[in-house]
C-alpha cells in the first residue's frame, strides 16, 4: 500500500496486489539480499572501519508495471565531517543486485543484467557498461535522466522542501515507467 503525494491525488491510497504464483521479494528480503552480497558486504565492512561511518539511505520501493525496482543510496561520512557524501547506489531489479557510483550506473547494470559481484569494480568500468549490448543510447539517456531526478529529489529532501521532493518523485516515477517501456520494446526485438 502506498500513499500518493502529488497535487490532486494527495493522500489517496493505492493497493498493489501481486500474483500468488510468482515470488515477489519484500523490502526486508531485499535488504537481506543486499547484506548477503559478498562484494557489498566487504565494501561496507571496509568503509565502516575507524575514521568513517557508512549510512544506508532509505530503501525506495518503486513499482514498475509487473515488477518492483528497489533503490538504496549508500553515504559515507568522515568522523570529523558533519555532512555525509553519496558514495554508491544499490539497485535491485529482476533478481539482480547491482552497485554503482551513481544511480544511472547502477540502473544501467540492472537493466543489462550485471550482478554487483561481477559488474562492479569502480568508476573505470563506466565506458564498458555504457556500451553493453542490449542497452540503447536512448535507454542510457533515460537512465541518466532518472538519476538526475533522483539526486534532485534527494536535495529537496535534505532541504525539507516536501512539495518539490514529491514533484521530483513523481517525475522519477514517470521516467522509470518510460525506461521500463523502452526495455520491454528492446526485448521484443
Amino acid at each position: 500500500m502506498a500513499a500518493l503525494s502529488d497535487g490532486e491525488n494527495y493522500g489517496r491510497l493505492v493497493l498493489y496486489q501481486f500474483p500468488k504464483q510468482a515470488l515477489t521479494y519484500g523490502p526486508m528480503q531485499v535488504e537481506a539480499r543486499i547484506d548477503q552480497n559478498p562484494d557489498i558486504s566487504q565494501l561496507l565492512t571496509l568503509w565502516g572501519q575507524e575514521g568513517s561511518r557508512v549510512i544506508r539511505g532509505n530503501l525506495l520501493v518503486i513499482p514498475i508495471e509487473n515488477s518492483i525496482l528497489y533503490v538504496e543510496p549508500l553515504y559515507l561520512q568522515a568522523e570529523k565531517s558533519e555532512i555525509p557524501e553519496l558514495a554508491r547506489v544499490i539497485v535491485v531489479y529482476n533478481n539482480q543486485v547491482t552497485l554503482g557510483d551513481s544511480l544511472g550506473e547502477a540502473l544501467s547494470m540492472a537493466v543489462s543484467g550485471a550482478e554487483a559481484s561481477a559488474g562492479y569494480t569502480g568508476g573505470e568500468d563506466r565506458d564498458e557498461t555504457a556500451s553493453s549490448p542490449g542497452i540503447s543510447r536512448s535507454m542510457l539517456e533515460m537512465i541518466e535522466e532518472a538519476a538526475s531526478l533522483y539526486l534532485s529529489g534527494q536535495e529537496h529532501l535534505r532541504d525539507g522542501n516536501w512539495s518539490a521532493y514529491g514533484e521530483a518523485q513523481k517525475k522519477l516515477g514517470d521516467a522509470l515507467q518510460q525506461l521500463k517501456k523502452a526495455e520491454s520494446g528492446d526485448q521484443k526485438r
